[in-house]
């Protein structure tokens, strides 16, 4: 390829890099409000040990056949809490969902069945095809979009029932964000936040990437670690909200100086009063894993704990497709016979 050609592709991408300091995030959902971004909302990071225990749920899933009105997966949740660098509780939820496709009052309705092989399921749920939360590209969703959402209301239902486990002042972390998308999830997030409240545990999540851009077109990510100290940091504000589908305030942060990531981390939005530079501090200092400095240690090992590997998933789907196929043949036999 000419050099040319290189020279010219490189000029343009340097040239849809560029930011303007006088800038703030581009969203446009009712109740979101975005502030200007500035360097002074930058707060350095001081690590602090702490005593507390914290509790790290995350979430796997791994999708077994799928027709366009069928779908068969596994899901399999889990919840750790850690103090230090000590495990001292783990809990585990798998089980099976079957998504079918049901006529029922002139719509295509997909509902779901549920078949647990450990720990409690959540509730199974049923939703209209043509809903414009799973809709894409103007067609009906896919049936296996109810596999995400019943995933997230079974890490929910964990992260409940570990808060029994912790006392005043620990902190429960969850894989992602607070955002509730559908009603179901907002009862959970809900039942989660007066266990937060009533016993003073910190309610928060952690989100490996956004998507957001400002409104000049930048990526987020990109502006702020252009406009960064060369510390370990945390950004706030740069949001206001005001949704009882997401009751939370929201921080940028880059948990070790080296690391190559910033993350989101949101907390329980009736939890203003916390010390964030406390908080920061103590999350920084369960971040330093050489392998990904930055990162909360207890969410990586909670992500490989709950993580579902393609030998498994092979392993599972052909059980399921193998089995089927010689009940069917069975059944020939016998009709035959």
């Amino acid at each position: 390829m000419k050099r040319e050609i290189i020279k010219k592709i490189q000029d343009s991408l340097k040239a849809g890099q560029s930011i303007s300091l006088d800038d703030k995030i581009n969203i446009n959902k009712k109740g979101y409000e975005s502030i200007n971004l500035s360097k002074k909302n930058f707060h350095a990071i001081r690590r602090e040990a702490s005593s507390k225990k914290i509790a790290y749920i995350d979430g796997g899933q791994a999708t077994l056949y799928k027709t366009s009105a069928l779908s068969i997966h596994f899901i399999r949740t889990c919840g750790i809490i850690m103090q230090g660098t000590e495990t001292t509780e783990q809990k585990k939820a798998e089980f099976f969902v079957l998504v079918k496709t049901v006529y029922k009052d002139n719509k295509l309705i997909y509902v779901t069945e549920i078949i647990p092989t450990l720990g409690t399921p959540p509730k199974k749920i049923s939703i209209d095809s043509t809903d414009a939360r799973i809709m894409s590209n103007g067609e009906r969703g896919s049936p296996g979009a109810l596999a995400g959402i019943l995933r997230k209301m079974s890490e929910l239902g964990l992260a409940t029932l570990l808060c029994g486990s912790l006392d005043t002042g620990d902190i429960m972390l969850l894989d992602g964000t607070l955002e509730a998308k559908w009603f179901f999830e907002q009862e959970k997030y809900d039942e989660l936040f007066k266990l937060g409240d009533s016993h003073d545990i910190l309610i928060g999540s952690v989100a490996k990437s956004t998507n957001m851009i400002t409104k000049n077109g930048a990526s987020l990510v990109y502006y702020l670690e252009k406009i960064a100290p060369g510390c370990a940091w945390y950004y706030y504000p740069a949001l206001n909200i005001d949704s009882q589908m997401h009751k939370a305030n929201v921080f940028f942060s880059k948990l070790h100086k080296n690391s190559e990531h910033i993350l989101m981390i949101e907390i329980y939005k009736n939890q203003a009063l916390v010390d964030n530079s406390k908080l920061f501090g103590i999350l920084a200092s369960v971040s330093l894993d050489i392998v990904i400095p930055g990162y909360p240690y207890g969410l990586m090992k909670v992500d490989k704990l709950a993580r579902i590997s393609e030998s498994e998933k092979h392993y599972l789907k052909a059980r399921i497709l193998l089995d089927e196929k010689s009940a069917t043949l069975h059944e020939k036999l016998d009709s035959v016979y």
